[in-house]
């Protein structure tokens, strides 16, 4: 039998003028390879079975590749919600969503697993965006 895939992932969101704007990151490896989706991953050892602590090193890992100094701003104790997917046996997914909207943050993306990152308005997301980002969409109404 398969092993259950397990992973996390965090949504970043800041209020603009025009709406509320969410980061993503286009994805250069597969599944989705293309694909705009939130930043995250498979869990490992390291995370020892934790959730946001997979989502905090797939974060920095992919969209703080060498800036620790860029990573410390982030307040991670100012989760908003957290969005779960879980298919018995085969799946089970953590999204983070964290409001950022006072800090002025720069990302430097690996390359490697993300090619991207860009900020979207919730309203004009790209045409190759992850279903995922629009089941997370529905937690911030």
């Amino acid at each position: 039998m398969k092993k259950m895939y397990k992973g996390a992932g965090i949504l970043f969101i800041r209020k603009t003028p025009t709406g509320t704007e969410i980061l993503l990151g286009k994805r250069n490896i597969h599944p989705q390879k293309g694909y705009w989706s939130v930043i995250g991953g498979k869990m490992d050892k390291k995370d020892q079975k934790d959730f946001f602590r997979c989502a905090r090193r797939e974060c920095q890992e992919e969209i703080f590749h060498n800036m620790q100094k860029e990573f410390n701003k982030i307040d991670f104790d100012k989760v908003l919600v957290v969005t779960p997917i879980y298919i018995p046996f085969v799946f089970r997914w953590k999204t983070f969503i964290i409001d950022i909207t006072d800090l002025k943050v720069l990302f430097n993306p690996d390359r490697k697993e993300v090619s991207s990152v860009d900020w979207y308005n919730t309203r004009k997301l790209p045409d190759k965006t992850h279903l995922g980002i629009k089941y997370s969409l529905l937690f911030l109404k």
